[in-house]
């Protein structure tokens, strides 16, 4: 049965607390890290002691000097960065040094004070602290931040079709199915990864609590849970605090694009039709279609990656911005950033940004993958006035309930305590 928690932010105690934070990277180098440094830091600050356990340097400079907050860094290389590919290979399956290091921080942690909590594992890490976790017999949290924990890919993705996969994960249809952007040979390693990670997490209550960012992606991921696991649902933090107002767009003002540039993110589906439409658009972010995107929207500007705060400034100077996502995503932060700043989207209606655009109110849902309707919607939403109205709206929907960091701390802190009662209980019996 699926639980949720986004509503509960009652008493939350941090006394003795002990939070073993994994993460991949030490930098915030996506969404991913991004929440687990920031929460990492949230809870340090409030009093819980915290553990923040990476592969990847180097440490962010978010991390420096805050009081009960411990960073270990093994500065290891990224699996795909490493030259040596049966070095890292072997690294992606099991990554002996992170076991051996994290084993020697559980054995130190003090049981029933102390909760694990993992966001990302596949870069670095590898399964190797998965197992080390259910070893530990500690209450461990993980936050699926893609669908790695169904799909090899770890997206529910087909390049080869374009399309959201409906295969079930792991059966015979998944095995012979030439989904890796790579070759069928890599995704011979994936499934091999896949069900070493499946082996380590389906014992009953290995794996406590999945943490997912949006229903959408919590009910498709449900019926793949690790046995015995709670499904909760909490929307990753949005850090910024309210404007005191809002600046209505200029009508020349572009459309913006912030993400991968990539065949899943669907960024070539909106080139084509800024391209059709003949309006402003900046593309924000970097990939492996840039070449391609250049080509099919000449007229556009590209950023590259960009800091946080520069994205910002680029969103609060555009009319809104375009989540033509063909994958189904866990959730759609640029979408709810933009609203905070005060401006609409216009989202695919198929991916869990969706559920953060009220359709016809915040913004425009086009139908997925679809250049015709999302040029249908983009003329609508740069009509005379309709994306100043789209933005006010936006704007007054996030911040009647936001999704602060400091909520979103309570709620994380709710589900400590909860799976250390609820594992404290069953010790004493």
């Amino acid at each position: 049965m699926q639980q949720d928690v986004t509503d509960t932010a009652g008493e939350v105690s941090t006394s003795s607390l002990h939070v073993i934070c994994v993460v991949d990277s030490a930098s915030e180098d996506g969404g991913a890290s991004q929440t687990a440094l920031s929460t990492a830091v949230e809870l340090a600050r409030r009093g819980v002691t915290v553990t923040l356990f990476t592969g990847l340097g180097p440490v962010s400079s978010l991390l420096f000097g805050i009081h009960n907050l411990r960073v270990i860094c093994l500065n290891q290389k990224h699996i795909l960065h490493n030259s040596n590919r049966i070095e890292a290979a072997t690294q992606g399956l099991w990554n002996f040094e992170a076991a051996a290091c994290l084993r020697r921080v559980l054995g130190s942690s003090p049981r029933g004070r102390t909760v694990i909590h993992i966001h990302t594992w596949q870069k670095c890490l590898s399964n190797s602290v998965l197992s080390e976790a259910v070893a530990s017999r500690l209450p461990t949290v993980i936050t699926a931040h893609g669908f790695e924990l169904a799909c090899p890919i770890g997206s529910l993705f087909r390049p080869d079709t374009n399309a959201a996969c409906n295969l079930r994960p792991m059966s015979a249809a998944c095995a012979s199915c030439n989904c890796d952007p790579r070759n069928y040979g890599h995704k011979l390693w994936r499934l091999t990864r896949q069900f070493i990670q499946v082996r380590i997490t389906d014992p009953p209550g290995a794996i406590d609590a999945v943490v997912v960012g949006s229903r959408s992606a919590g009910d498709r991921l449900y019926p793949y849970l690790p046995k015995g696991s709670q499904l909760h649902v909490i929307p990753p933090a949005i850090e910024m605090d309210a404007p005191p107002s809002v600046e209505p767009p200029s009508d020349d003002a572009p459309l913006c694009f912030v993400g991968r540039f990539s065949k899943e993110k669907g960024a070539h589906l909106w080139a084509r039709a800024a391209r059709t439409l003949d309006i402003p658009t900046v593309f924000i972010g970097d990939g492996p279609m840039r070449a391609e995107l250049e080509s099919l929207c000449p007229s556009a500007r590209f950023t590259g990656w960009l800091p946080f705060e520069e994205v910002h400034r680029h969103i609060r100077e555009s009319r809104g911005i375009v989540f033509p996502s063909i994958c189904l995503e866990t959730y759609g932060r640029t979408v709810a950033e933009a609203a905070a700043l005060g401006r609409g989207a216009i989202v695919a209606d198929a991916c869990a940004a969706a559920e953060l655009v009220a359709d016809g109110e915040t913004g425009f849902h086009f139908r997925t993958g679809n250049v015709d309707s999302l040029c249908d919607k983009a003329r609508q939403f740069l009509s005379l006035g309709t994306a100043a109205h789209f933005g006010a709206a936006a704007f007054r929907r996030y911040w009647d309930d936001p999704s602060t960091l400091e909520m979103y701390g309570n709620r994380i802190l709710t589900l400590y305590n909860k799976l250390l009662d609820q594992r404290n209980r069953v010790n004493e019996v």
